[in-house]
């Protein structure tokens, strides 16, 4: 069997793919840190030929394309997909934000996880056996707050992998979808400007922008809850073919507060990212 992690050569999604090595699959790391991406599969292969790596922009069309022919071409298509890249711009208020925070965090977070649906899942279709795409979001893919850009783009993300999941069994796929939900993570995502293409430069440009997220970075390490939880939870709904997949304790004042205020027709209410652990 075969799997391919997108965002896979650290945090949540290098946890995924640890755990796929665990059980023996061939696993696809696809990443645009070329460097981070040679670390992990030597971390991970342990002198085994199982572990590819590909690096890609998946906010580039021709890249996401250079991936599936490289997946084909190397381990044949793929059993599970994790389409798990995703980046973080502060941005600022929304009457702030440049198009450029926009656009960067739209095309990866959103159209990667489109292209790379549409680059693999043909493939896919066409296997003899079940399948499972796992699509991860954020619990501020459910909740509102003050992260404009980064939210709307996860709000986006639940509802594609919704609308995968019943495109599939329209067709009677034999394709299982799981959105994965976690709170606040201990991964690199708050240092996401270290990989921002300069045509793109917006709010937080260069190396300026990395230096300013790193206390916010610093914050989510000691704070945030282990990858390994995340990849652990995202298993198990692989292996229970389930579609949403929470931290439970990292959700439930999020979700419970947002359906109270919809029922209640109220002003949206700001529950904080890390009450006991808490955003991806």
């Amino acid at each position: 069997m075969v799997a391919v992690v997108t965002g896979g050569a650290s945090g949540i999604g290098e946890s995924m793919a640890a755990e796929f090595v665990r059980r023996r699959l061939h696993v696809v790391l696809v990443d645009i840190d070329t460097g981070r991406l040679e670390e992990t599969r030597a971390k991970l292969s342990g002198g085994t030929s199982r572990v590819f790596t590909i690096c890609a922009d998946l906010s580039q069309d021709a890249s996401v394309q250079m991936v599936r022919h490289e997946v084909e071409r190397r381990v044949g298509s793929p059993d599970v997909l994790c389409a798990n890249a995703g980046v973080y711009a502060r941005g600022g208020p929304i009457w702030l934000a440049q198009s450029a925070d926009w656009q960067w965090v739209w095309q990866v977070n959103v159209m990667g996880v489109v292209r790379s649906l549409q680059a693999l899942v043909p493939g896919m279709l066409r296997q003899p056996d079940p399948g499972h795409i796992v699509i991860t979001s954020s619990i501020m893919g459910f909740t509102g707050g003050q992260t404009s850009i980064y939210g709307t783009s996860k709000h986006a993300v639940t509802r594609i992998a919704e609308g995968l999941h019943h495109d599939l069994i329209a067709i009677g796929a034999p394709i299982g979808v799981t959105l994965l939900c976690p709170g606040a993570i201990a991964t690199q995502l708050m240092l996401s400007e270290r990989n921002r293409p300069a045509h793109l430069g917006g709010t937080s440009e260069g190396a300026n922008g990395v230096s300013e997220q790193a206390p916010e970075h610093q914050y989510f390490q000691t704070h945030g809850r282990a990858p390994s939880l995340v990849a652990a939870a995202a298993i198990d709904a692989i292996e229970h073919d389930q579609f949403y997949a929470f931290l439970d304790a990292d959700a439930r004042p999020h979700l419970e507060t947002r359906l109270a205020d919809v029922r209640e027709t109220r002003a949206p209410t700001l529950v904080p990212l890390i009450t006991t652990t808490g955003a991806s």
